[in-house]
């Protein structure tokens, strides 16, 4: 992966609590992590708004074959477990 120097200005007592408990690893690998979860999540959350808004927006008949489906889906996997 390509690497890219920024440039931060974190709070001071941040920079110390990082210190304290970076260990062997560098400010660089702790920020480049922490942003690499930040995205992870970021994205976790949108992916649960878009769905949250995807149901909220189906029509009754929409949610009546979604829950048909689901039943159709659960029996195919209750009998794939048996």
């Amino acid at each position: 992966m390509a690497k890219r120097k920024v440039s931060m200005t974190p709070d001071a007592e941040l920079v110390e609590r990082l210190d304290e408990v970076a260990g062997e690893s560098t400010r660089s690998q702790i920020v480049e992590e922490a942003l690499a979860l930040w995205i992870r999540n970021r994205r976790r959350r949108q992916l649960e708004t878009d769905t949250e808004k995807y149901y909220a927006d189906m029509s009754p008949a929409e949610h009546a074959e979604d829950a048909d489906w689901a039943e159709q889906a659960l029996g195919s996997l209750s009998r794939t477990w048996d």
